[in-house]
């Protein structure tokens, strides 16, 4: 017959340990994708590109350069929507960050 710590010694050689260079990996920020901050900021800079080219065709048609008012209009209309919905989500950001430092551990 055979001892039964014999057998469990023997399951503990297949299991590998865990070494620091997976742990590593784990912790480690993605490299690839991005993550939160770099879809924020991704977004955040379409902001304000879309800003900026509104008030560009705003000063176009003070110039009398652009002709269509249409243009301007919907370009006006969308950085507002554009500027609303990035304030709702960092308030949005700003709420869930104050409700996780108020749980208990």
């Amino acid at each position: 017959m055979s001892s039964p710590i014999g057998s469990i010694s023997g399951i503990n050689s297949s299991i590998p340990s865990i070494s620091s260079d997976m742990t590593k990996s784990v912790f480690a920020k993605p490299e690839v994708g991005g993550g939160f901050e770099s879809v924020f900021s991704t977004c955040m800079n379409q902001v304000n590109t879309t800003m900026n080219a509104s008030a560009k065709l705003g000063e176009q048609i003070i110039t009398g350069d652009v002709g269509s008012l249409h243009q301007v209009s919907v370009a006006g209309m969308k950085s507002k929507v554009l500027l609303q919905l990035t304030t709702q989500v960092a308030a949005k950001l700003s709420s869930a960050t104050s409700t996780l430092f108020q749980m208990q551990m």
